[in-house]
């Protein structure tokens, strides 16, 4: 393809009026969208949320790392029945 004979299609397009009052309503749509922030006290939120997860984690964590043992897994091995040896085929 000839890129000049493409480029010579676009001269053929005939100018359109703009109708009254579109930049108007295109500029107030852009600074609708601009002025768009969350507000203060949805961050504030957040961020308490966020510490508050934060810490029950941590809790949680320090709390297992203070168990020390595996008594859960054994606990749990011989409530399901599940053998603890390393026999594939019970030989």
């Amino acid at each position: 393809m000839n890129i000049e004979n493409e480029l010579d299609k676009l001269k053929r397009i005939s100018r359109q009026e703009v109708p009254a009052g579109m930049d108007n309503r295109i500029r107030t749509a852009v600074d609708a969208l601009r002025y768009n922030v969350v507000p203060v006290q949805w961050k504030w939120g957040f961020a308490a949320a966020a510490a508050v997860l934060l810490a029950l984690n941590v809790a949680v964590l320090m709390r297992q790392a203070g168990n020390k043992g595996s008594k859960g897994v054994t606990e749990m091995v011989q409530g399901m029945q599940l053998s603890s040896s390393n026999e594939l085929y019970h030989e």
